[in-house]
């Protein structure tokens, strides 16, 4: 998958979100959902953003997705020491995977 870049300018929080693993409260957080096509390694990375990031992927059966449904997979804050976020897992075909990104204290 190419790199892509967005922004958290106008970003918020949503009624009922939880914070991320730091058990910081959330802040300025966006989503996105991701199915796998296959089986393999998926590297996520906030690698190269202008601020401090918490990066957390979650899986859920509920369909519609809630936020009280999502259970954590897997999540960064400061990957190598550094401000950036990086996340690795085993990702399987057809799952639906629900990325969050937040800035460290908003």
């Amino acid at each position: 998958m190419p790199r892509q870049s967005f922004t958290n300018l106008s970003a918020s929080i949503e009624p009922g979100e939880r914070s991320s693993i730091t058990n910081v409260p959330a802040g300025r957080t966006v989503w996105w959902e991701w199915k796998a096509d296959s089986l393999g390694v998926a590297t996520m990375t906030t690698l190269g953003s202008d601020f401090d990031t918490v990066l957390t992927v979650y899986t859920t059966r509920s369909d519609p997705p809630t936020f009280s449904s999502l259970q954590p997979l897997v999540a960064n804050d400061d990957a190598e020491g550094g401000s950036h976020s990086t996340v690795r897992f085993v990702a399987d075909s057809g799952i639906r995977y629900f990325i969050q990104v937040d800035g460290f204290w908003g």
